[in-house]
């Protein structure tokens, strides 16, 4: 019976600290996404057209990292869930037989994760190009701004005026 209860609490903590995870440390808001990339990117304002420039392949990759890394806590506490209600038998040759189809298995789903992951970022409107507004609403700034040409001439006139 202890030995019941102890596994019960195991299994519990386990999915406790899956669905901790999933809930408050992988966030795959816009704004969030947009916070993390720009403290590994380089975001670039140019004052001239008002348009911001920045690596966005990088930028998708970011997105594509934040959604893998949900997913990959959902299937821990799938797996973890799952592994209450599986059986294995106890003899060497199922145990090696198991081996190998785990890591077939493994392997096909983390290649299919990450091409669905690809398809569904691909046409979400979720990626679309980072905006001023973007900027503006989560508080950020252009790691570099050119000058416009508006700034300068009005710079020119006054050294010029004198």
């Amino acid at each position: 019976m202890l030995g019941y209860i102890v596994y019960i609490i195991s299994i519990s903590l386990q999915v406790a600290g899956a669905l901790l995870l999933i809930a408050y440390s992988i966030s795959t808001k816009r704004d969030d996404v947009i916070k993390k990339f720009s403290g590994k990117g380089f975001i670039h304002r140019d004052n001239n057209t008002n348009e911001i420039s920045y690596n966005e392949k990088a930028f998708f990759q970011e997105y594509k990292m934040a959604y893998i890394g949900k997913l990959s806590f959902i299937y821990i506490l799938s797996g973890y869930l799952l592994g209450v209600l599986g059986e294995l038998k106890d003899t060497k040759a199922s145990r090696d037989i198991a081996l190998i189809i785990i890591a077939i298995l493994s392997l096909v789903i983390m290649i299919i994760s990450n091409k669905l992951v690809e398809v569904i970022l691909s046409k979400s409107n979720k990626v679309s190009k980072i905006t001023n507004e973007d900027l503006v609403r989560i508080g950020l700034e252009p790691d570099i701004e050119n000058v416009s040409d508006s700034e300068i001439e009005k710079m020119l006139d006054e050294v010029f005026k004198e």
